[in-house]
């Protein structure tokens, strides 16, 4: 047996086979390999470019980013499910489906200590352990083959020792007599890659490997097709190199595959077979393959395809109509994967999502709003605010947030629901300065919700307000029209509205025309709340630098 102080940080298969995605970075224009061969349960209840500017990146980081899951302690038998809960929004449902779908940073305790080397021993080492063929405890080679996988790339490149290659181990590994060993043997060739070709012709290794990936998916155990999704995995990592699978993938896709699994393992492996073939050849049909996934009834596979049309870059704009109506799914999760994508997607996605919420379709208002909050947010700091930006796309950026984005938030302040309106709030803030001018609108609304959280989103809002000193047209233009707002607000018989004007003048940039308000602004010197007194203070100081 091994000691544990050994398998702590070897996940089960199942619980490898959670993470969405793998360990590995990507370097520029490069694709991250994905997990999606899961097996949990969700709950059962409730749980950037601008348009004329195609420069953005393909794929955004994450802007939760989670924190790594360290695995437990693999238990010695087989795992049939891993459950995973859902904590209350808005800290933990996104946020924990984040860490098990789209992981992208492995923790330390279950990484290669260095190249060529995995906790302490080297490659050699685990060679060695994964040809004891002779040996029962198959914990001995599964762990090799773990450790093989977390090595990586360095396995295939290391010379033979006494005669034995690293690499052909591992293919022999395929035909292991145990599903545990065969299951860890594909992911780590996966990790590890394809043999360099030869002559421009693909390595024998190279092909054996595909070969028997092939075989996994034709052919799963009948007990278990969770192997078919992990070969699909490991084939979309070898990129060209696999383009012999590309029909058993079609196949998989198009759910042809002459194999007797369930509905819901069909829909995971369509999912992990339209990645791996974006990743062999960009295929297209790719993405309309999870388009369908999408529109089933299985929220697991539905999750899973909309977490992987983040890997599809700009190919994953035709979706967004379609995701945007999953904005009206009864499973949140799904919902949310939703929202990520929608965000993804960018400025193309924000015509299809304000339309909706003016035709007044059966979405979730709330997760509408956030989607908005995530676009605003990269049109704010991607190009409004970038001094690299051209002038064209910044106000290519200020028209679509001043002309679609705020106005349908604006609207969300009003409704009855306050997590929509604190959502919208949010999103408002996030949109930057093209909010100033319809928020301190709203904050005189007489209707109380609407004046709150339009107060709420002008507090928010000064975190996203441009650096002092900085400004360009657009930006210019807009501190132009906020003014006459600031100015209505001052006249206003509403304390609140005072407070909340007053505190916004004082964050808010001014130009010389700001001089008129100077009037306006001493008699709140003398006003009995130290809070007014002070907000009116820095509103003159900020009024006499800019005409100074």
């Amino acid at each position: 047996m091994i000691p544990d102080s050994e398998t702590r940080s070897m996940p089960s298969i199942r619980q490898a086979n959670s993470l969405h995605r793998s360990s590995e970075t990507r370097s520029a224009g490069s694709e991250v390999a994905l997990f999606t061969g899961w097996d949990f349960t969700l709950p059962s209840g409730g749980s950037d470019a601008v348009a004329a500017g195609e420069g953005a990146k393909e794929s955004k980081q994450s802007r939760n980013s989670p924190s790594p899951l360290v695995p437990r302690d693999p238990p010695k038998g087989r795992v049939k499910h891993v459950e995973m809960g859902y904590g209350a929004w808005p800290l933990a449902t996104m946020e924990i489906a984040v860490i098990l779908f789209c992981l992208t940073v492995v923790a330390p305790s279950i990484s290669a200590d260095e190249a060529g080397v995995y906790q302490g021993k080297p490659i050699s080492h685990w060679v060695e352990q994964l040809q004891r063929l002779d040996d029962e405890d198959k914990e001995l080679r599964r762990r090799a083959a773990y450790a093989l996988g977390q090595i990586g790339p360095a396995v295939r490149e290391a010379p033979e020792v006494d005669g034995v290659d690293s690499y052909e181990v591992l293919l022999a590994s395929l035909e292991d007599r145990q599903l545990e060993v065969r299951w860890y043997a594909i992911e780590a060739l996966g990790k590890i890659g394809p043999k360099p070709s030869v002559d421009d012709a693909a390595h024998p290794q190279t092909e054996q490997a595909v070969t028997g990936m092939i075989d996994a998916i034709e052919n799963p155990p009948l007990d278990d097709p969770d192997i078919q999704r992990v070969a699909a995995r490991a084939l979309g990592r070898f990129g060209e190199a696999a383009t012999p699978a590309a029909d058993v993938l079609k196949k998989a896709l198009e759910k042809s595959l002459e194999v007797d699994t369930k509905e819901s393992d069909k829909l995971l492996l369509r999912v992990e077979a339209a990645y791996a073939l974006w990743q062999i050849r960009k295929d297209r049909d790719a993405a309309l393959s999870l388009l369908e996934v999408i529109q089933s009834e299985d929220n697991n596979a539905a999750y899973a395809a909309c977490m992987t049309l983040l890997e599809f870059g700009s190919a994953a704009k035709g979706a967004a109509p379609l995701l945007v109506q999953t904005l009206g799914r009864e499973n949140p999760d799904v919902r949310r994967a939703a929202v990520k994508v929608l965000g993804e997607i960018g400025a193309p996605a924000t015509t299809h999502i304000t339309a909706a919420l003016s035709d007044g379709k059966a979405i979730s208002l709330r997760d509408a709003a956030e989607a908005l909050g995530i676009i605003a947010d990269d049109l704010r700091t991607g190009v409004l605010y970038n001094k690299t930006a051209s002038v064209d796309d910044q106000r290519a950026a200020l028209q679509l947030l001043s002309g679609q984005i705020v106005p349908a938030a604006v609207k969300l302040l009003a409704d009855a629901d306050e997590d929509v309106r604190t959502t919208a709030a949010r999103s408002l803030a996030r949109s930057g300065l093209p909010s100033a001018a319809p928020l301190l609108v709203a904050v005189r609304s007489e209707d109380k919700s609407t004046q709150a959280a339009a107060a709420d989103a002008l507090i928010r809002l000064e975190r996203y307000l441009p650096a002092d000193g900085y400004t360009n047209d657009p930006l210019h233009k807009l501190r132009v029209g906020i003014l006459p707002e600031l100015l209505a607000g001052l006249k206003s018989p509403s304390r609140e509205v005072d407070y909340a004007t007053l505190r916004a003048f004082s964050v808010l940039p001014v130009g010389r025309e700001a001089g008129d308000a100077i009037d306006l602004l001493r008699p709140f010197l003398r006003d009995r709340d130290v809070a007014i007194r002070r907000y009116a203070g820095k509103a003159l100081d900020r009024v006499r630098t800019a005409n100074e």
